[in-house]
């Protein structure tokens, strides 16, 4: 989206607005913030809210159902290995870029996955586009998305043994 020189959007609701309105989503759907852990974090004029696992769909489905926001489109669903990272967030993010086509907004989620064979929940039911960026994301990080349709390697054979983005992955391979 274009964005003026201060960092706003030209079109669509400003980032701290629209950190706003997902915390207060996340409130009605009765989600809790991971504790001791900032729920709207700033970095370079983005805004990413942090929203819990457990109700990561909840608040997925009412970002892009809401009339205001409208998020049609998923623009991306990717993973971050933080190897050394304490509880409560543990060593995986699950990173979600939405954008509003109509409205003209976009926003990141963040969802903290401290067992990546638990996971989180698939968002393949609300954006198609989802099944393959959840693939991909699986077969390079391990982390599991639950329900999801399709959970085949996408990018590595079936035999391979290992996580190749994860920090721990060894330099040279196996």
């Amino acid at each position: 989206m274009a964005t003026a020189p201060d960092g706003q959007s030209v079109r669509g609701l400003d980032q701290e607005t629209l950190a706003r309105r997902t915390v207060a989503i996340l409130e009605e759907v009765g989600g809790q913030p991971v504790p001791d852990v900032p729920l709207v974090e700033t970095f370079r004029d983005q805004v990413a809210v942090r929203i819990p696992a457990s109700h990561s769909f909840a608040v997925l489905e009412r970002l892009r159902d809401d009339e205001g926001l409208r998020f049609d489109l998923l623009v991306d669903v990717t993973c971050v290995h933080w190897p050394h990272r304490p509880a409560p967030l543990g060593a995986f993010d699950v990173v979600y870029h939405l954008v509003s086509i109509q409205e003209g907004h976009r926003v990141r989620l963040k969802v903290a996955c401290p067992d990546p064979d638990e996971g989180v929940d698939s968002a393949v039911p609300l954006w198609e586009s989802a099944n393959l960026m959840e693939r991909e994301a699986r077969d390079m990080f391990g982390v599991t998305f639950r329900g999801h349709p399709d959970p085949r390697r996408i990018l590595m054979s079936d035999d391979f043994d290992g996580w190749p983005l994860r920090k721990d992955f060894p330099y040279r391979g196996h």
